[in-house]
């Protein structure tokens, strides 16, 4: 079994809008570059709580519904 490289659960939004455009943001700090919106989770939050904020933090969107398509348990 490969060691865990990043003990800490994240989470990544791909985002489409209906004429699908996605959405991509240009991140200044490091790492520099375009990039979909991803992060972290905080202490005892689900992958749905967690994309909810990470995705309304980084884009002040409101996710309303979404579709996990990876998960690890």
């Amino acid at each position: 079994m490969s060691p865990n490289l990043c003990p800490q659960d994240s989470v990544g939004a791909v985002i489409q809008d209906a004429a699908g455009r996605f959405l991509v943001l240009y991140r200044r700090g490091f790492p520099k570059g375009l990039a979909f919106i991803a992060g972290h989770s905080e202490e005892g939050e689900d992958p749905r709580t967690t994309l909810q904020r990470e995705v309304f933090e980084e884009s002040g969107i409101v996710v309303k519904k979404c579709e996990l398509a990876l998960h690890r348990t």
